[in-house]
């Protein structure tokens, strides 16, 4: 393939597909130009490790259309997109329903819980205090009473987004943190719209471990200690000793720290569970925050309200617990007991 038809192709596409024909076509002009060395890789990791969600695929399917397109122009093939828009055709659509029905499948998450973040904070507890583990167990907390989105507090894998959670650390405090008895979480931004939402979280003097403002006091003074009195950072970060610098936590932390955890207290084996780990993500802290409610008991309207949601998706996260059925074997047996029953 001569260069000049390599331009030609590329400007005869749309532009949301030559962000991916573009690199294929490279390795092939590289091919054919009988390079010694093999062609590069382009940056990234391959496609069958991924988990590709509806939208992504069908940028790729369009790609691959417009590709087909140029070679032949046949309107009848049902490979096309329809004329004029960016729906694919009927027979792609149906594949892209189905798709989007097995995303929406509850179960696609596994839950953070209580028993897998003491086993963690076991693991962790002998590390340095300003390490990423440490601090990782402690935003664990913090996000599982405040039901974080990972996009609330940690990075994505790239570090492209560096706009989630602020401490905002006054320089003059009236007592000492430890004191403090509550603190007030403000969401400078959220998914449902409703930015600048205020929740008041409250000290547990029973057991520090799960206590809200414990950890987040351990964020702060672990944030102070490496950035200073600013707010102009996000909170969720570290220092690594190894590169003498501090990082932000991004989503291969927060899943690593989940995935080795969970097969180490569920003892997983390697190849018969091996689907399982991958289900716990960033977002498994949300599921739990939310079943731990439901299994206390806690409204409809409470659970919503609580943990920021604006529509019952909520209900997509609830799981046939057996606490639920036993508080529901026990409801049925005191009905029982009554006459007018």
């Amino acid at each position: 393939m001569s260069q000049e038809k390599r331009v030609w192709i590329l400007d005869s596409l749309p532009s949301v597909a030559r962000s991916s024909i573009g690199p294929m076509l490279d390795a092939v002009f590289e091919c054919e130009l009988g390079a010694a060395k093999k062609p590069k890789r382009t940056k990234g990791i391959s496609l069958s490790s991924l988990t590709l969600r509806t939208g992504t695929i069908r940028k790729y399917l369009i790609a691959a259309a417009s590709l087909i397109a140029i070679f032949d122009s046949d309107p009848g093939r049902v490979s096309r997109k329809e004329k004029g828009s960016d729906s694919l055709c009927s027979p792609l659509e149906k594949v892209l329903k189905e798709q989007k029905r097995s995303e929406d499948v509850p179960d696609r998450w596994e839950r953070w819980t209580v028993g897998l973040h003491f086993a963690l904070m076991k693991k962790y507890s002998h590390l340095p205090f300003r390490g990423k583990h440490l601090a990782i167990t402690d935003w664990f907390v913090v996000a599982l009473h405040g039901g974080f989105r990972r996009a609330e507090w940690a990075q994505d894998r790239s570090h492209t987004k560096l706009n989630q959670t602020r401490t905002e650390c006054p320089q003059r405090s009236g007592g000492s943190p430890e004191l403090a008895i509550s603190v007030t979480v403000r969401w400078r931004m959220q998914k449902n719209g409703d930015h600048g939402e205020k929740k008041l979280f409250t000290r547990n003097d029973e057991d520090d471990r799960l206590c809200c403002v414990h950890h987040w006091i351990r964020i702060i003074r672990r944030f102070v200690d490496m950035q200073g009195f600013t707010s102009n950072v996000p909170s969720a970060c570290y220092w690594s000793q190894y590169h003498d610098q501090s990082f932000y936590i991004t989503s291969t932390d927060i899943e690593t720290a989940m995935r080795y955890t969970a097969a180490e207290y569920y003892e997983l084996d390697s190849f018969k569970h091996k689907d399982i780990p991958t289900k716990f993500l960033a977002h498994s802290l949300r599921v739990g925050a939310c079943i731990i409610l439901q299994a206390m008991g806690f409204e409809s309207h409470q659970i919503q309200q609580m943990l920021r949601w604006k529509s019952e998706t909520w209900l997509m996260y609830t799981r046939n617990l057996h606490v639920v059925s036993k508080q529901q074997n026990e409801a049925v047996f005191k009905a029982s007991l009554l006459k007018v029953m």
